[in-house]
């Protein structure tokens, strides 16, 4: 269940998220379809964010499966290392790769306990349009990526 909460606070399965500011939410499904959670793009559409659930077995196979499913496809180029980071109740795997057309900065998170789906953002460029380095360093895109948190226990009660 997607709920809005604290003005532009949104969560999803224990996570919580901060709307991108000066992005819109897409209702038109052709321009980026996502089941289970929402798209938004910038004034412009040089720019699609998703952020969705998928079903997650556990924590352990979250950095795995996004590893093998990047490497073995053949058809992306990562850039840098994929990375991990584990805070108390949180755990995420990110990741800058692209393909001939595309490039694309990826999130996977999962609470660690009491949830079995992962919450997972994408966002993706054409690289005729725009770079994907130019659209991490905007601020409202930055902030964004950093607003991603486990959400506590007394404000999911709320």
């Amino acid at each position: 269940m997607l709920t809005l909460y604290q003005d532009t606070k949104m969560g999803i399965e224990g996570v919580s998220f901060t709307i991108p500011k000066s992005f819109y939410i897409v209702l038109d499904e052709d321009f980026c379809p996502v089941k289970n959670g929402l798209v938004f793009t910038t004034q412009e559409k040089n720019c699609c964010i998703e952020v969705y659930t998928e079903e997650c077995d556990a924590t352990i196979t979250l950095y795995q499966d996004f590893t093998s499913i990047l490497q073995e496809e053949n058809m992306y180029t990562i850039h840098g290392k994929i990375e991990e980071r584990k805070e108390n109740a949180f755990y995420s795997v990110r990741a800058e790769y692209e393909s001939k057309h595309h490039s694309y900065f990826e999130m996977h998170m999962v609470r660690v306990k009491g949830y079995n789906k992962s919450v997972k953002m994408l966002i993706t460029v054409e690289k005729r349009k725009t770079d994907i380095r130019d659209i991490l360093r905007r601020e409202d895109v930055t902030q964004f990526i950093n607003s991603f948190k486990a959400i506590k226990k007394a404000e999911k009660e709320r």
